[in-house]
């Protein structure tokens, strides 16, 4: 991941925690980039986000008039690593390794990874609901979340892909420990931190979602690699915040489990 690439995917992982962080003792204000978590669906205009946002929708379109997917990952920053893009330049060696490892872990499934570096669960919401981000002819027979946000917002769009499709099941994947500063490297290592208990708190309402319709939400829980006796563990994160190759390869067979479980019978249309 280049350098400004990783900083901006910080900065907005940071400001998408903002609500709840806020809250602990002791919390600095985030800089002036940072104008709140959202609450409702929203799109974005930075970034070449609508442009990025509109090559998800109609790849997925496109399938959707095919045959269909019968998986769909929907999240940030980290899942969009599976993809194999380049924001900022050609793609490299690097990118098309982190790609390789989605498609060997997965490659017995159809899927798409709809994700862009920097959303909140709010910009998903609206992705999912306007921005035609969820099918409307093959339904998929699995949906995987991770986006780190408040779990109302998450909550509403877990409540659209169950409206719409009520034979997916769900899997919300917890949010992942992160660096205590994102725009200082000299604190990006730190764990515990202002907001570990913030990320506790998003995860306990999305286990707590799960438990409120275990027939068709699932939660699983991948962060533990990612932190050791030290802080971050730099053995499986890049930069403070994003898991590395080995990280990434360790959050796939996480997930995987629990997806397997879900795959085992045919497409839910």
């Amino acid at each position: 991941m280049s350098g400004a690439r990783a900083a901006a995917a910080m900065l907005l992982l940071g400001c998408a925690l903002q609500r709840c962080a806020a809250q602990l003792p002791g919390m600095l204000p985030l800089p002036h980039a940072c104008t709140g978590a959202l609450n409702g669906p929203a799109p974005r205009s930075d970034l070449r986000w609508p442009a990025n946002e509109t090559k998800l929708s109609e790849g997925l379109r496109q399938a959707d008039e095919a045959k269909g997917v019968d998986l769909i990952f929907y999240g940030d920053s980290i899942f969009w690593e599976y993809n194999g893009d380049n924001l900022n330049g050609p793609v490299t060696k690097a990118d098309l390794q982190r790609k390789a490892i989605f498609q060997g872990v997965f490659k017995n499934y159809s899927y798409k990874i709809m994700a862009l570096p920097g959303d909140q669960s709010g910009n998903l919401l609206w992705r999912v609901q306007t921005g035609g981000e969820f099918p409307t002819i093959h339904m998929p027979k699995t949906v995987v979340i991770l986006i780190g946000t408040n779990d109302l917002t998450v909550t509403q769009t877990v409540k659209y892909i169950h409206g719409n499709s009520p034979k997916t099941q769900i899997v919300l994947v917890g949010v992942l420990p992160r660096g205590a500063q994102y725009w200082d490297p000299a604190q990006a290592w730190i764990w515990p931190n202002r907001y570990t208990d913030a990320i506790a708190a998003v995860n306990a309402g999305y286990y707590a979602l799960a438990q409120s319709a275990p027939e068709y939400i699932k939660y699983v829980y991948c962060g533990k690699p990612y932190t050791n006796d030290q802080g971050m563990n730099p053995d499986n994160v890049e930069d403070g915040v994003h898991p590395n190759q080995i990280g990434l390869e360790l959050l796939a067979a996480c997930m995987k489990k629990d997806i397997d479980v879900d795959m085992g019978s045919t497409r839910a249309n």
